[in-house]
């Protein structure tokens, strides 16, 4: 395949994006910890923030609109993101409160979920069809490599912090690299073309159109199970990070290894996705991958050793990347291009409204235990989120896709994704290129979550 300026520039983006991903953005609830705020702070910074993020980026329909351009809107978000990371490197020094470190994650989530739907719908009319398949594999491939590079120098740097004063000044270095990543992706982002045939399917829609001409009640049903579902999940997912690095006293090196392992079975999931979807149907696949989900808290209440955790790591990995892959497969097959960013938009907020109610009620539970009994409130979130999840299944919507549907969405490895919660971005090319266009649907091309370009 030869490459044209615009995909050698996307590869490019997508290689110091994911490097920011996984060198500056996972070590950022670690971070807290670091800096000496207490583990419900480390435990909410991972969702809290969010919520703007998910608000403000409603808005990116009515600014792409407004600027009559998908780019222009990309450039100014992904710059503001990587912004936000050397604002958040220099609290490091300073006595900042707890609010303004909250402030600047905030910044960081509203520049990268509102990026995420206007590239989307930019960068798809950008590859030729005949290119997408291997072009999109090619460059996903990649950014998952430099996710993991990008973890994988984050532990090692931390290695060495033997005191921590050492530690607050390698997180500096950490968050200013990654910062000028994202501008540098940023950058990259700027010297792509921008076709008129994208320019062509801007059109503004405000919210409440949106959601009368975009969701059908299959989809409402399945947004319904997906908000209660991830309401019980990150009633416990934003406390592993400081349960592991407070309570177990997890050196850095076996943090790093234990999120580089729930990270390599997503991508070994987004491999076999669709052969078990082809064997089992879509509706089966979604059923069991939730319902593998509901225990995955228990098993940190067992076992602390490496082995136990790491190999609890893998499966939870891969229950998350076959749940997230058949999520989008159901919830985009049948969205017009012109309602992507809109959709990818409301989707979000619909995301973030569940994750951040969710991990507010379990701070709420540990902010009431006595600091003399964390460990058993630590445990007892565990128990509550596997309940709670175990309780949306009985909200399971009734899923109807045809089989030739679902084989016409190509789904690619994940470019980019929080490695501490179980979300992925995976990319669904538009049109299927190998159907005419009058068997065709319209995709969607990339999970907001985060808000990944």
């Amino acid at each position: 395949m030869l490459l044209n300026k615009n995909l050698k520039l996307s590869i490019l983006d997508g290689c110091f994006y994911s490097f920011m991903v996984g060198l500056g953005e996972t070590y950022i609830s670690a971070y807290m910890l670091a800096k000496g705020h207490s583990a419900l702070s480390a435990s909410l910074i991972s969702t809290l923030p969010l919520l703007l993020g998910g608000i403000l980026q409603l808005l990116s329909p009515y600014f792409v609109a407004h600027f009559q351009s998908y780019k222009k809107w990309v450039i100014k978000t992904s710059f503001v993101q990587g912004l936000s990371l050397v604002l958040l490197a220099g609290t490091v020094f300073y006595n900042f409160s707890v609010y303004w470190i909250f402030a600047i994650v905030s910044l960081y989530w509203a520049g990268g979920m509102a990026t995420g739907p206007a590239w989307n719908s930019w960068m798809t009319e950008l590859v030729e069809d005949k290119n997408k398949i291997q072009f999109f594999s090619y460059r996903s491939t990649l950014s998952s490599f430099f996710v993991l590079f990008g973890l994988v120098c984050g532990g090692t740097l931390l290695h060495f912090a033997k005191t921590p004063e050492t530690a607050l000044n390698i997180f500096f270095v950490l968050f200013m690299i990654s910062g000028a990543c994202r501008m540098l992706s940023s950058y990259f982002l700027s010297l792509h073309s921008e076709s008129e045939k994208s320019l062509k399917t801007i059109k503004y829609q405000g919210l409440k159109k949106i959601f009368q001409t975009t969701y059908s009640s299959q989809q409402k049903n399945l947004l319904l199970f997906v908000f209660i579902f991830l309401f019980g999940v990150h009633f416990s997912s934003c406390f592993f990070n400081p349960f592991m690095l407070k309570e177990l006293k997890v050196t850095f090196e076996m943090y790093m290894l234990l999120l580089a392992a729930s990270f390599i079975a997503k991508i070994f999931a987004q491999f076999v996705s669709t052969r078990l979807i082809s064997a089992l149907g879509l509706q089966k696949t979604l059923f069991l991958s939730a319902l593998g989900v509901v225990p995955l808290p228990l098993i940190w209440i067992f076992q602390s050793s490496l082995g136990y955790l790491f190999t609890m790591q893998l499966a939870s990995g891969f229950m998350w990347g076959l749940y997230e892959m058949c999520i989008f497969l159901i919830l985009f097959s049948e969205v017009p291009i012109q309602h992507r960013t809109g959709t990818l938009s409301i989707y979000n907020l619909i995301q973030t409204l569940g994750m951040v109610l969710g991990s507010a009620a379990a701070g709420i539970l540990f902010h009431n235990t006595p600091p003399a009994t964390a460990t058993t409130a630590y445990e007892t979130i565990f128990v509550v989120s596997s309940f709670l999840r175990f309780i949306a299944i009985g909200f399971f919507p009734g899923i109807v896709l045809s089989k030739k549907k679902t084989q016409s969405i190509l789904v690619v490895k994940p470019s980019g994704e929080r490695l501490s919660r179980g979300e992925t971005s995976q990319i669904i090319l538009d049109p299927p290129i190998d159907l005419p266009r009058s068997q065709s649907t319209h995709h969607l091309v990339k999970n907001p979550k985060r808000s990944v370009s």
